[in-house]
C-alpha cells in the first residue's frame, strides 16, 4: 500500500472517536458509507467529494494554493456540507469563495492531531532527533537535510524511497497503527517539524508539531505562524528565510542547546504537552465537530411557509410505468422524506396504465397527496413528461423519473434559493451519478466506487443553448409561471427531452445554483435498464434542438449555432436495420421450438392486404435484426412500421424492448404448400426464435387469400 500520512492519521482518528463514546469505520467507497449509515462523514482528502446523503465535513488543512486552481478538486471541496479549517487563511479563502457561492460558511476547525497521551518525563542529554515523513512531492529540503545527515545528529523516518538524499541517517519506516511513531518519537526526544511555505502562508499546521507534543519530546520548528500562536515559548523556531545550510547549523546548534539544558528542555516539552492536551487533542477537536452535526442551518436556508391555501406548493412530475415499481417506491420514498413533503403533490404519469403503479400509489398514499395521469402507449418520451407539465398547478414543479432519487433537504434547499433569488426561474443542485451493479457472482461491489459527482457546475447559457447540458431532469426546481404557451408544445423527443425544457425555461429568466449535492441519478451496468442504451436517440435529438435553435437570439451573447447537425458521424457505421423476409419452408435451427422472443397480438383481413400486430425481442445492440414470415410462397411487404411497446418493457423490465412493436401490413399471393404459416424473429447474434402465437395465423390467413 502506498505509504501516506493520512493513513496514520486515520489510526489516531479511530482511537479518540472510541474514548469519546462513537462509532468510526473507515470507509473508502460510497457504498460502504451507505451500509455503516453514519451520522456524519469526515473526507480526509480533497479527492473524495460528497457522494451520499449523509452529513459530510470536508478536512480542509491543505494550503488553497494545492486545489484552487483544479476544477474538478475544487468542485469536490464545494461540495461537502461543513468545512473544517486547519489554518486561518484556508478560512479566509472559503468566506471569499462563499461570496460568490451566495451561500453562508458552515464551518468547524480541524487540525492533523494525535489522539491525547499522557506526559512521560524523559531525560534530554542524550536526545536525538527525528525527522518524519512520507515525501509525497519528492526530496524536500535536499541541501538542508544531506547537512544533517551528516551530522549524526538526526535520524530520518519513513518510506525508504523517500529518504534517499538522507544517506546512512535514513532509520527506517514505522509502522502506521496511530501509536508506534509517538513511541519511536520519545525514544529519540526530539521532534523536527518544518513546513512547506504554502502551509506557512496560511497557517496550517503539520501533523509532527501535534505529534511531538503527544509524544513528551521536545519541538523543533519553522516560524510557522499557527505554530508561535500556539505554542510560544514551549517551541525552538528555525528562521526559514536563512539558506539551507544556515537552517542546518540553527537546527544542530537547538539540538545541542536541548542536550546542554536538560531541565530547560523537560519543561518545554511538558508546556508543549499541556497545550496540546488543553486544545489540540483529536478527542477535544472531534467533539467539537460531532456537536456541529447537530447545528440547524441558518434561517436564510429555510423555505419560507407555504403561500397557497388551497393547492400544493410543489408539483414533482414522475413519469413511471416501464420498470420494476421497486424503482419507483425508492423514488416516492425520497420525495415522502422531504422536510417540506406535506407542501409535495405528486403529478404521476402512468406509462401504459400499469396495474402495480397503482398499488405503489396506494401505498404512499398516506405520505403524499397524488394526481394520476394515465398514457396507454406513451409516443416518445416528451409526450408522457409533456402530458405531466399540462398538469401543473402549483407554484413550483420539478421532476423525478422512478429510477432517480433526491436527498431528504433537495427541495426545500432549492426553494430558499428560489426565495431569495424572486428574479429567478430555476434553482438546481449537484447530481451524483450511482452505478448499479452487482459483480458476476451477484453481490453488492461494495469495494468499488459506485458513485461519482458527475454534475457541479455553475450556469453558463451559452453551454445551454448550445445543446451542453449540466443540469440533471431531477436536480432543478422551477416557477410554474415559466410555463408558457410556447414551453407547453410536447417536441416530441425520444431523448434529451428535458434538456429542452431547461433551454424554454431558461428564455424566461435566469438560473440559480444552490451550490449544494442533494440529488442523484442512476445507471446500471446492465444498459438494458436504461433508455439511454441507444446512443443514436440522444444524437438525434441533440441535432433536432440545434436546428430549433440555429436562428434563435437565445441570450445576451447572441451567439447563433452553425452546422447544427453533427459532422463527426462515423459514415461507416451501419445503423440498425430491421426488416421482414419471406420464406418458402421453417429456417433451420435445433432449439427454434424450443424458445419465443415475441407474439402476434392482432391480425386484420383487408381486401388488398392483411394487416399483423405483434412484438419481438429486437436486440438493441445487432446491427442486424430480420423478421422471418415462414411459410409464404409468394407475397409483397406493404408496410413495416416499428411500434413503441412499453407494455412489453415493463414485462420483461427491460429497456430494450421500448420500441419493440411493430405493424406488418402484407400481401401474400401464394402460400407454401403442406407448410404452416409462422412467425421467428432472428439477428446477427441470435439463432431464429419462434414468435408466439404465430401457427394460428395459417387459417386467418388461407381465409384473407380465398377472399382475394
Amino acid at each position: 500500500m502506498e505509504a501516506k500520512a493520512e493513513h496514520e492519521l486515520v489510526r489516531r482518528m479511530l482511537i479518540a472517536i472510541d474514548r469519546i463514546g462513537h462509532q468510526a469505520q473507515i470507509c473508502s467507497t460510497s457504498q460502504q458509507i451507505s451500509t455503516f449509515s453514519p451520522d456524519l462523514v469526515l473526507s480526509l482528502h480533497s479527492d473524495f467529494p460528497k457522494l451520499t446523503e449523509h452529513l459530510t465535513f470536508g478536512c480542509m488543512w491543505n494550503p488553497p494554493h494545492f486545489f484552487a486552481n483544479t476544477p474538478d478538486t475544487l468542485k469536490n471541496i464545494i461540495s461537502y456540507d461543513f468545512h473544517l479549517f486547519g489554518g486561518e487563511g484556508i478560512r479566509r479563502y472559503f468566506e471569499d469563495l462563499n461570496f460568490g457561492l451566495k451561500r453562508p460558511l458552515r464551518a468547524g476547525t480541524i487540525y492533523p492531531s494525535c489522539h491525547s497521551t499522557d506526559f512521560r518525563a524523559r531525560s534530554f542529554e542524550n536526545a536525538t532527533a527525528a525527522m518524519v515523513g512520507t515525501n509525497w512531492d519528492g526530496p524536500r529540503f535536499s541541501s538542508m537535510v544531506t547537512e544533517l545527515a551528516n551530522s549524526g545528529l538526526v535520524s530520518f523516518f519513513g518510506p525508504k524511497g523517500a529518504w534517499q538524499h538522507a544517506g546512512a541517517a535514513y532509520a527506517g519506516s514505522v509502522p502506521f497503527d496511530g501509536t508506534s511513531m509517538l513511541r519511536q518519537l520519545h525514544s529519540c526526544g526530539i521532534t523536527i517539524a518544518l513546513h512547506r511555505p504554502e502551509h506557512s502562508l496560511v497557517e496550517a499546521p503539520n501533523m509532527r508539531v501535534f505529534e511531538g507534543a503527544a509524544a513528551s519530546s521536545s519541538l523543533i520548528c519553522d516560524d510557522n505562524p499557527f505554530v508561535r500562536m500556539a505554542f510560544g515559548d514551549s517551541v525552538l523556531y528555525v528562521d526559514s528565510t536563512l539558506p539551507p545550510e544556515f537552517r542546518a547549523e540553527q537546527i544542530k546548534s537547538h539540538i545541542m542547546d536541548i542536550r546542554g539544558n536538560a531541565g530547560r528542555s523537560l519543561e518545554r516539552a511538558k508546556a508543549a504537552h499541556e497545550i496540546f492536551l488543553k486544545y489540540y487533542s483529536l478527542e477535544k477537536l472531534l467533539s467539537d465537530v460531532c456537536a456541529l452535526a447537530t447545528v440547524q442551518p441558518p434561517d436564510g436556508r429555510r423555505a419560507r411557509p407555504s403561500l397557497l391555501a388551497r393547492e400544493k406548493r410543489v408539483d414533482c412530475i414522475v413519469r413511471t410505468g416501464l420498470r420494476d415499481t421497486s424503482f419507483l417506491e425508492r423514488a416516492l420514498d425520497s420525495l415522502a422524506s422531504q422536510t417540506i413533503a406535506e407542501e409535495i403533490r405528486v403529478v404521476l404519469v402512468n406509462n401504459g396504465n400499469s396495474p402495480a403503479v397503482k398499488d405503489v400509489v396506494k401505498k404512499f398514499s398516506g405520505r403524499l397527496k397524488f394526481v394520476e395521469v394515465v398514457v396507454p402507449s406513451p409516443k416518445s418520451r416528451s409526450h408522457s413528461l409533456w402530458l405531466g407539465l399540462a398538469e401543473v398547478k402549483a407554484e413550483f414543479f420539478c421532476i423525478l423519473d422512478d429510477d432517480d432519487r433526491i436527498h431528504a433537504t433537495h427541495l426545500e434547499s432549492l426553494l430558499g434559493v428560489l426565495n431569495r433569488e424572486p428574479s429567478s426561474v430555476v434553482a438546481y443542485s449537484g447530481a451524483i451519478r450511482v452505478e448499479e451493479g452487482l459483480d458476476h457472482e451477484g453481490r453488492v461491489r461494495d469495494h468499488i466506487e459506485e458513485r461519482s459527482l458527475a454534475y457541479f457546475e455553475a450556469f453558463d447559457s451559452r453551454r445551454l443553448f448550445k445543446a451542453e447540458n449540466f443540469i440533471t431532469s431531477n436536480s432543478f426546481l422551477a416557477r410554474s409561471n415559466a410555463l408558457d404557451e410556447e414551453a407547453l408544445v410536447d417536441p416530441e423527443l425520444e431523448a434529451v427531452e428535458d434538456l429542452w425544457l431547461l433551454i424554454c425555461l431558461a428564455k424566461k429568466g435566469r438560473f440559480v445554483e444552490s451550490w449544494e449535492v442533494t440529488s442523484e441519478f442512476y445507471w446500471r451496468r446492465s444498459q438494458a435498464d436504461n433508455l439511454s442504451y441507444s446512443p443514436s436517440y440522444f444524437h438525434k435529438g441533440l441535432d433536432r434542438i440545434r436546428t430549433r435553435l440555429q436562428f434563435s437570439s437565445v441570450d445576451a451573447s447572441n451567439e447563433r449555432i452553425t452546422d447544427p447537425l453533427r459532422v463527426d458521424v462515423d459514415l461507416n457505421e451501419r445503423p440498425v436495420e430491421r426488416t421482414v423476409a419471406f420464406l418458402n419452408s421453417e429456417p433451420r435451427s435445433s432449439d427454434q421450438h424450443a424458445v419465443s422472443d415475441g407474439a402476434i397480438d392482432t391480425v386484420r383481413s383487408y381486401e388488398e392486404y392483411t394487416e399483423i400486430v405483434g412484438w419481438a425481442g429486437w436486440h438493441k445492440r445487432d446491427k442486424r435484426q430480420q423478421l422471418l414470415v415462414a411459410g409464404v410462397k409468394k407475397g409483397e411487404l406493404l408496410l413495416h412500421e416499428v411500434v413503441v411497446r412499453p407494455d412489453v418493457a415493463r414485462a420483461k423490465k427491460d429497456w430494450g424492448y421500448y420500441q419493440a412493436g411493430f405493424t406488418i401490413r402484407l400481401k401474400i399471393e401464394e402460400l407454401s404448400d403442406g407448410q404452416p404459416l409462422s412467425f421467428f424473429f432472428t439477428s446477427e447474434r441470435e439463432e431464429p426464435k419462434r414468435i408466439a402465437g404465430s401457427d394460428r395465423l395459417q387459417s386467418i390467413l388461407h381465409y384473407a387469400k380465398s377472399r382475394r
